[in-house]
This record gives structure tokens, C-alpha cells and sequence, in this order.
């Protein structure tokens, strides 16, 4: 094979080959014919191709007899060229097993691969040399398929309407059904297995949209236009949707005023106590703080006494997502009697950060949201 052209044939596909130009030298032939590729299958002795060739009852010694009664050997003189060239049969073969493995979604061609392509072919010497040998080519196909591709077998027995034999594991050498490599090198998944990981740890939203049993998406228009824009770029078109829902119209990154976002939960006195507040309280970055309602003065001066300014805009999200949902802003050394004068209560969510005022200047902010809270009387608040 040309390895340029060929790159992704495994490493065992490219021993098969090598193999078979072996069994061509044995055969005093010059060429390489689909006889000898089925002959360095056998002789490879591992991999899903020789497992199922074993439990149609092949071996290496078999198989060579019924060839060399198809075709005999080569005459005693003849010399085999240092590099023994394929038989156009034997590249129509191999242009089958990249179709094959493309078919079934794989990005390499293995030697289940090639056995299929050997089948699909089906009338070179090799595909003689199996019938002779009372090998039915569509049971051995849906036996390579069961070992990579479940699925794929699944559904060509519901094609067919019968039910193939049973297949014979007490070979020594096929590994039983629960251990056999899914694939030519032992460790990439089959397409029958990653179809199976998905359905264990993921839902066809598809499949449900069709049943009809999707919940109605209420209240997120502006999250699945601005996703739909993502997933239409050319490049970076990979959305990541974390957590709750934040309604208030507000970024928590902006190139000029904000680069990072740290969550931070701050239930519990020593929760807070713990955290790395000089980290924290340094400018261009946002701080979303879950669960902090009671530890609203804490945070606020645990923040100015580290060196953020007292005057760094805050917002404090209170039942967000929901109809009751609220969002209050000011200034972080207002924070506690913003608290106060809107009777805050949990759940709540505090927002710190330069990008908290950016809400009520952005188009489309709800009235309900930036205006909907009571303003406190510093005045009487200094006073003390």
C-alpha cells in the first residue's frame, strides 16, 4: 500500500499486507491476489477479522490447503520482485474497506475492515476459498459487524427477518464476547459502543422534540438567539451553558472593564473567612457570589479593607428566573443598606464588579429589573 495515500490503516491492517506478499513469496507468485490477503489475516493471528475467521472454524493450515488447490503454486524458478505489487482485485478490495469504515463512522481502516472489503468483493480467489471452505460470506459479515458494530448488526437481522447462529466462543483464540476489542487496536470505542455512552449519559433532544416530550422554553428568547448566532459562526461555534439563568440583561466580562469571572459561595462564616480576599479584591475582574445574602457586610468589607474600591458597582439578583425576580444596583460601599432599604431576601445572588452597572445602559433592559427598588437615605444612614 502507498503510505501516503493509505495513512490511515492501522498498524495490523499494514502488517496483513505484509504478511500476504510473505504467503506470495511462499507461493512463488508475483503478485499479491485476495488469497494471500486472506492468507495474512489468518497469519496475523489478532484482531476482530482473525477472531471471526477462527470461529467460522479457519485456520492458517486449512485455508492455505483449500488455496493452494484453487490456484497451485508458482513454478520453481520464477522470482518474486523485492516488492511484490497488488492485484487491481486486491486495491478494489481495499477501496471497499475504506468504504466500509467510512460507513461505519470510523476513522481508521483495521483488518475487520479489510475482511469486509474481502466479502464485499466477492469473487476473487479468496471469496472462492471461503465458500469451499463452507463459509457463508453474509453470516461472516454480520459476525464482523456484531464484534464492532452491535448496532449495525441489530439492524441488518431485523432486514432480514432471521436470526443468525450463535456464535462459537470457546476458541481459544476469541475472546469472549464481553471482552472483544471493539476496534482494530483494542482501545478506540466501536460505533455500536459510543452509540451506547450516549445514550447512558445523554438525551436525543431530537427524538424528544418529535415525541412531543420537551418542556415549553419560556423566558429564553435572548439565550437561544445569542446561542443559534454562536452555533452559526465559522469558527469558535462552541456554546457552554452554565448553571442558572442570570435575566438581567448584563455581561459578566467586557474587554475594557472585566477579563475573568470567579464564583464564589459564601455560605458559612468560615467559608468566607477561607477565601483569598487580596486575590478577590483585585480590579478588571467580576465576582459572582452565590448564597451570600446573610454575608452581605462581610463581603463588602472584606473586599474595601483588601483594596477594592468602595465604589465598584454591585447588582444583587434576587429570585432570578424567576416572575418575582429582582435586580438592584449600586455601589459596593452601599451594599448593605441597598440589602436593608430592599428588605433582600434569599435566594439571592451578588454580582461585584464594573460590569454590574452595564445592565440598565444596555438595550432591552426591562423596566422591572434596573427600576424596581427603593433608593436608601444615606443621609439618615451617615447620620449614625
Amino acid at each position: 500500500m502507498d503510505k501516503d495515500k493509505n495513512n490511515n490503516f492501522t498498524p495490523r491492517a499494514r502488517k496483513v499486507v505484509e504478511l500476504a506478499r510473505a504467503e506470495a513469496r511462499r507461493f512463488n507468485h508475483n503478485y499479491v491476489g485476495t488469497e494471500h490477503i486472506l492468507l495474512g489475516l489468518i497469519k496475523l493471528g489478532e484482531g476482530v477479522a482473525v477472531n471471526v475467521l477462527g470461529r467460522m472454524g479457519l485456520d492458517l493450515k486449512t485455508v492455505r490447503g483449500a488455496v493452494e488447490k484453487q490456484v497451485g503454486p508458482g513454478p520453481e524458478e520464477a522470482k518474486a520482485p523485492d516488492t511484490i505489487p497488488l492485484t487491481p482485485r486486491v486495491q478494489k478490495v481495499m477501496a471497499h474497506a475504506v468504504t466500509e469504515a467510512r460507513a461505519l463512522g470510523h476513522a481508521y481502516v483495521g483488518t475487520e475492515h479489510i475482511l469486509l472489503g474481502l466479502l464485499k468483493e466477492g469473487e476473487g480467489v479468496a471469496a472462492r476459498v471461503l465458500q469451499q471452505l463452507d463459509v457463508d460470506l453474509e453470516r461472516c459479515r454480520k459476525e464482523i459487524l456484531a464484534d464492532i458494530d452491535p448496532s449495525a448488526a441489530d439492524e441488518s437481522e431485523k432486514k432480514d427477518g432471521d436470526t443468525p447462529p450463535p456464535s462459537d466462543d470457546s476458541s481459544d483464540d476469541a475472546p469472549p464476547p464481553s471482552r472483544r476489542p471493539s476496534s482494530e487496536e483494542g482501545a478506540r470505542p466501536g460505533r455500536g459502543e459510543r452509540l451506547s455512552l450516549l445514550k447512558t449519559f445523554g438525551r436525543d433532544l431530537t427524538e424528544l422534540a418529535k415525541a412531543g416530550e420537551l418542556d415549553p422554553v419560556i423566558g429564553r428568547k435572548e439565550e437561544i438567539r445569542r446561542v443559534v448566532q454562536i452555533l452559526c459562526r465559522r469558527t469558535k461555534n462552541n456554546p457552554v451553558l452554565i448553571g442558572e439563568r442570570l435575566d438581567f440583561n448584563n455581561p459578566l466580562t467586557h474587554r475594557d472593564l472585566s477579563q475573568s469571572v470567579t464564583l464564589v459561595t459564601a455560605h458559612g462564616k468560615d467559608s468566607v473567612d477561607s477565601l483569598d480576599w487580596p486575590a478577590l479584591a483585585r480590579a478588571k475582574q467580576t465576582l459572582a457570589f452565590y448564597m451570600a445574602v446573610q454575608r452581605f457586610a462581610d463581603l463588602m468589607n472584606m473586599l474595601i479593607d483588601n483594596g477594592r474600591s468602595a465604589d465598584t458597582p454591585v447588582a444583587i439578583i434576587e429570585n432570578g428566573t424567576t416572575p418575582r425576580q429582582r435586580v438592584i444596583r449600586g455601589t459596593l460601599g452601599q451594599l448593605t443598606l441597598l440589602a436593608e432599604a430592599n428588605r433582600v431576601a434569599a435566594p439571592a445572588m451578588l454580582i461585584v464588579g464594573e460590569v454590574a452597572a452595564l445592565g440598565a445602559e444596555l438595550p432591552g433592559t426591562m423596566p422591572h429589573l434596573s427600576q424596581n427598588y427603593a433608593k436608601p437615605d444615606f443621609r439618615v444612614a451617615n447620620k449614625g
